[in-house]
């Protein structure tokens, strides 16, 4: 399964990253991306925006059967919080698949700026 076959909720939804969004962003999908690349040589990475109230339980909830109906099984071994982020990750034969949903900071009307990052590595 390469990074374009695992399928996105609705809400999820490509953009332009804002720069003031970028050192907080990338401080998350580097700590997520370091565990990854612990047992894993190759990894893809895909960002996404959410809308503020988007709930990390919808999003895990929307690939959890997604990724058992691939044979994936989830790795109960992997922290499933950061500093500003939430993750579930699936693991299955040299392949892992990590959804994580990432707090940015807010936006001019107080409102959450989230991300929804999808991570897949392979042995």
């Amino acid at each position: 399964m390469n990074i374009e076959e695992i399928p996105r909720p609705p809400e999820a939804k490509p953009g332009t990253i804002d720069g003031r969004y970028e050192v907080t962003l990338d401080a998350a999908t580097s700590s997520i991306l370091t565990e990854l690349k612990k047992n894993y040589a190759k990894t893809e990475e895909k960002i996404l925006f959410l809308p503020a109230e988007t709930d990390a339980a919808k999003i895990f909830d929307f690939y959890t059967p997604i990724m058992t109906g691939k044979g994936f099984a989830k790795d109960a071994g992997v922290p499933l919080q950061g500093k500003n982020y939430q993750q579930n990750v699936w693991k299955k034969d040299n392949q892992a698949v990590a959804v994580a949903v990432i707090e940015a900071g807010k936006d001019a009307d107080g409102k959450a700026i989230k991300f929804l990052a999808i991570y897949r590595g392979e042995k």
